[in-house]
């Protein structure tokens, strides 16, 4: 049974999806787009998710203006999103560009997804070039393939591990707004009045993430919004599904995986500067939300990072 549209166009025009998507965008340098899944058998004209945004690729914006080009990205596109599961997709173009679909699912049923990417996961040169020019060639891309080889120079270069910390921010982020999604309260379109408890959670998510370093506390939250804890409790649950503990843990754990992309930081420094107050109490959330002990996930994604760079001419 397919979504409803109403919640579709709800989920794209709230305020908590703009924050996110503007916030996502200047930190990582990607674009950030929800693209709604069909809502009915007729869908309108397939459009690219990432056209015109301010982050768009040079390479992606340029090749999407000719006919034949935008048909080679739609069919991308479509082979992206061609999934059931509820897992993060990601699919590499002709170019070598990393493009990425995460499912956002509200009441086990496909909203629609977050999309990124754009963006190649080592460093590009000219003789990758001369094999995508023919490439484009044969498809029929009339574009002037000077000003096209000067786009994919400029595209952006992101290790594997650290466009895959992206990713699973995105992921988390995926599933809160899912959450949030069946509390109509909370996903609300911007510049509406709406009910009490909307603004108390989202006043609670910006203090959340303005406060994780500090030794917060759900006092110190409920005394900010002048709230009884048990209330503010109550309503925190309610609209994330999470506890205001677990809620905390994911955020600090999520920047912490960040952080340990960096190989020279040391755990005990990344442990601080993440929010949590003690390396014992680091190491026992960190295992609990993400299966290893932080060490070994540094140890994880340095194995990626070398095992997808080039090899040396």
């Amino acid at each position: 049974m397919p979504i409803h549209a109403a919640l579709v166009r709800t989920i794209s025009h709230s305020k908590i999806l703009a924050d996110y998507e503007s916030a996502f965008s200047a930190v990582s340098g990607l674009p950030l787009r929800f693209q709604p899944a069909d809502t009915s058998s007729n869908a309108s004209e397939a459009s690219l998710p990432l056209r015109d945004h301010p982050a768009e690729n040079p390479f992606c914006a340029l090749i999407s203006k000719s006919a034949a080009g935008c048909k080679m990205c739609l069919q991308m596109d479509h082979k992206i999103r061609d999934t059931t599961g509820e897992s993060p997709r990601t699919e590499v173009c002709i170019a070598g560009l990393s493009d990425t679909a995460i499912p956002v699912i509200v009441q086990g049923r496909l909203a629609g997804h977050l999309r990124t990417g754009q963006v190649a996961l080592q460093k590009n040169d000219g003789l990758g070039f001369s094999k995508i020019a023919r490439v484009l060639v044969d498809w029929g891309v009339n574009t002037d393939l000077t000003k096209v080889e000067e786009a994919w120079f400029h595209s952006k270069v992101l290790a594997p591990a650290q466009y895959e910390a992206f990713i699973q921010l995105l992921s988390v982020f995926a599933r809160h707004l899912g959450m949030a999604a069946e509390m109509p309260q909370v996903v609300t379109p911007t510049g509406t009045t709406v009910p009490d408890e909307a603004p108390i959670v989202q006043k609670t998510l910006e203090y959340i993430q303005t406060h994780n370093h500090d030794n917060v506390s759900v006092q110190d939250v409920a005394r900010t919004l002048n709230l009884s804890v048990f209330y503010f409790c109550k309503v925190f649950k309610k609209a994330t599904n999470m506890t205001f503990t677990e809620y905390l843990a994911n955020v600090r754990t999520a920047k912490a995986k960040n952080l340990l992309l960096n190989p020279h930081a040391r755990i005990s420094e990344i442990a601080f500067e993440s929010g949590f107050q003690s390396i014992t109490h680091f190491n026992r959330v960190f295992r609990k939300l993400s299966g290893q002990s932080p060490s070994a996930y540094r140890e994880a994604i340095q194995r990626k990072t070398v095992e997808t760079e080039p090899m040396p001419n």
